[in-house]
């Protein structure tokens, strides 16, 4: 059995310079926007835990700059991960183990520049 085979979730990160922006996959994917809270994001700024520049308000909503995620709307735990990079030039997908069967490596992940 291929080892990737019986991976039950799996998360995609996708280092990029505007993580808010790829939301036309959701569309594409049929996937959902991981929501956000808020009145978390409020709290972390107000105890002093986050910079009033780490959120930003998008599509009317107070999201965290730094990153946004897209889920599978049948709750199976596979996410998309977009995450926001300092340095413009190249981007890698990271795929790594969530949780799984079989031959589960815990930390296992891969790496792919984009081309």
């Amino acid at each position: 059995m291929h080892r990737w085979s019986s991976i039950s979730s799996c998360e995609v990160t996708v280092d990029c310079n505007d993580p808010h922006s790829p939301f036309g996959w959701s569309e594409a994917l049929g996937w959902e926007v991981e929501p956000s809270d808020g009145a978390f994001i409020r709290r972390m700024v107000a105890a002093g835990h986050a910079l009033p520049e780490d959120a930003i308000t998008y599509r009317g909503a107070l999201v965290w700059r730094s990153g946004a995620a897209l889920r599978r709307p049948d709750g199976s735990g596979s996410t998309l991960l977009f995450q926001l990079v300092p340095e413009a030039a190249g981007v890698n997908a990271q795929i790594r183990e969530r949780s799984g069967v079989g031959h589960h490596q815990p930390g296992t992940h891969r790496s792919a520049p984009a081309s």
